[in-house]
């Protein structure tokens, strides 16, 4: 991938009782979000996602993908989980230039 522009998320709040508009902007990097979706399908907001959880959350092809290209993940001590996958490297690996 050549490079990434930064997601630009657009929020209108509008409030009835004083009929002003706030405009709100916020850029986030698109590996941030997507790391971010990912430890959303996680359990307990692990640092990991399981084969099970990429199964139940997305389609067949995108957790096939996914599986394909994901690292098994260790843990601190460097063993690996059982059907534990590392999404973080997987996310920053897919906007390295």
């Amino acid at each position: 991938m050549l490079g990434a522009e930064p997601v630009n998320l657009h929020y209108k709040c509008h409030n009835p009782f004083r009929g002003s508009r706030v405009n709100i902007s916020i850029v986030t990097p698109p590996d941030e979000v997507i790391e971010s979706a990912f430890r959303a399908l996680s359990a307990e907001n692990k640092p990991y996602v399981t084969k099970e959880e990429l199964y139940q959350n997305l389609t067949k092809e995108q957790a096939d993908y996914c599986l394909s290209h994901m690292k098994p993940y260790l843990d601190s001590k460097g063993r690996e989980l059982p059907s534990a996958f590392d999404f973080v490297e997987f996310t920053r690996s897919l906007f390295v230039n």
